[in-house]
């Protein structure tokens, strides 16, 4: 999955330079920063841990990377751990 994320622009507020050619074009600035949320799949019973979806009811909030997950996590269906995981590709 997709998302676009979006990000903070800072501008130095005395420098009339800066918005001077940001307005011209002369500086592109990204206001969104493109993020791929990828599916985990529990090889032995088939749970996919989506990191867009997250796990909220077991305190993972949407948007948690799998890397984020604490090592000690285990499948809440079959109870193995993360190395019993495999990156499902994106489709």
């Amino acid at each position: 999955m997709l998302y676009l994320k979006p990000q903070a622009v800072l501008l130095p507020s005395n420098n009339s330079s800066w918005l001077q050619s940001i307005q011209t074009g002369k500086i592109g600035l990204s206001l969104f920063e493109v993020v791929i949320m990828r599916n985990w799949e529990c090889i032995i019973c088939g749970f996919i841990y989506s990191e867009a979806d997250g796990l909220p009811d077991e305190g993972i909030a949407p948007g948690t990377r799998w890397e984020d997950i604490p090592e000690d996590w285990s499948c809440p269906d079959c109870g193995v751990s993360k190395e019993d995981f495999q990156m499902r590709p994106v489709v």
